[in-house]
């Protein structure tokens, strides 16, 4: 017996719906200058879309699916069957979108949910209590229906993709103290300002955002990266902020009123998203989180275009 079958398929094409009548939405529309901040995908074979927002600190996904109507036995069972199947897609989607995240420079959740099994069950966790944003039900006129779910997870918080990757980043061993630039107070440069935090301008270098990305010198010691952060700063905040512009770095909060704002010379690793700065940028940044602690609470911003 086959009364459970479903079929899906894209049909949006092959329904009569006047194009003015349909509100523009997020898989709809131009991706525009944040391309690689806020990235867009779509598949219109299986309709299935997503949308991870780096400048936001969110994720959408957007699925949508049809039922038989000679299968099911009336319209509310049409619904029911078309509501469930989408919904199902939608989490195989955020599941799917999750595991191409960058976590660092050389690490993504595809490999890491393989290799640690308490990241892959909070995880998992996660992606099942995603919110779900939007259900919304189209009927037409030969008694089919379309319905299309849209679930969101927030990358920053408690509830969010921060918390098992800031335990994940943590681990005890996993970067060596030795690694980190330290400069004795006598070595750190003068401040002519007083700076509220960082914006590390990368754009036009070919980056890319990561959960855990890091900031080094040019002889590879790194100035910012998980040993660097509070815990409790990196769970709410996420580790850094992106943004498309220096100028919408700067209106963002998390850098305060009066930023340093330095020009990284390149990006590096199989993710492109280590940041490179000059010697001499990184001892100002070290000398400003002397005074002010701007990198245990996560006050960084890194530009990509």
């Amino acid at each position: 017996m086959k009364k459970g079958k479903i079929f899906l398929g894209l049909i949006i094409g092959l329904l009569s719906i006047s194009p003015t009548a349909q509100a523009v939405d997020w898989w709809e529309e131009e991706p525009g200058e944040k391309a690689i901040v806020d990235e867009i995908k779509i598949d219109n074979e299986k309709h299935q879309a997503y949308r991870v927002n780096w400048e936001n600190g969110n994720m959408e996904v957007m699925a949508g699916a049809t039922a038989d109507i000679k299968i099911a036995v009336n319209q509310a069972h049409a619904v029911s069957m078309a509501t469930k199947t989408a919904r199902h897609l939608a989490y195989e989607k955020l599941a799917e979108t999750v595991a191409g995240i960058s976590i660092d420079s050389n690490s993504i959740y595809d490999r890491e949910l393989m290799m640690d099994a308490n990241l892959k069950t909070k995880v998992n966790a996660l992606i099942q209590g995603a919110k779900i944003v939007k259900e919304e039900q189209k009927n037409f006129p030969d008694g089919s229906v379309w319905v299309e779910v849209i679930l969101a997870l927030d990358m920053n918080g408690k509830k969010g993709l921060s918390a098992p990757t800031t335990k994940w980043a943590l681990k005890e061993g996993r970067v060596k103290e030795e690694a980190y630039l330290s400069l004795p107070e006598e070595k750190l440069p003068p401040l002519d300002e007083e700076y509220s935090g960082v914006i590390i301008d990368a754009g036009g270098l070919g980056g890319r955002p990561a959960m855990v990305p890091r900031v080094v010198t040019e002889n590879g010691q790194v100035v910012y990266g998980e040993a660097k952060v509070g815990a409790n700063y990196m769970i709410r905040e996420g580790m850094t902020g992106y943004a498309g512009s220096v100028e919408k770095a700067q209106a963002q909060k998390r850098v305060g009123s009066n930023p340093l704002v330095v020009k990284a010379l390149r990006v590096e690793g199989s993710n492109k998203s280590t940041v490179v700065v000059s010697s001499e940028d990184a001892a100002r940044i070290i000398a400003i989180d002397a005074k002010k602690n701007i990198l245990k609470e996560c006050r960084v911003v890194i530009v990509l275009n």
